[in-house]
């Protein structure tokens, strides 16, 4: 039996780590084979990125000190600060879910 598991595209709105301004950030939850269940924009098809600039989330390249390395990362549009692959899940999704943050969910095609 091949269930094909629907992807979908959490944005969630909530204060900027940094400065406390509000942000929207972009996470996918989908496939656990092909994106190990979630993903940040690290991992996001270019229509995927367009899909959530669409939800005035931006997403730029930052690099990493503690990774060391250089990756996609949703981006704070007033500190242009990023919220790291860690803190993504642990402080922005996983609180969405549980009632912290307001967020939205969108079904990729």
């Amino acid at each position: 039996m091949n269930e094909q598991i629907q992807e979908q595209m959490y944005i969630v709105t909530a204060p900027c780590w940094k400065c406390d301004n509000t942000i929207n950030i972009a996470v996918i939850k989908g496939d656990v084979k092909k994106r190990n269940g979630f993903c940040g924009p690290e991992a996001f098809s270019e229509e995927e990125k367009k899909l959530a600039e669409n939800y005035d989330v931006i997403i730029r390249e930052h690099h990493s000190y503690i990774r060391e390395e250089t990756y996609y990362a949703n981006t704070c549009p007033h500190c242009n600060t990023f919220i790291g692959q860690h803190y993504l899940f642990v402080d922005y999704f996983v609180s969405a879910v549980n009632g912290d943050y307001k967020y939205k969910i969108i079904d990729i095609i």
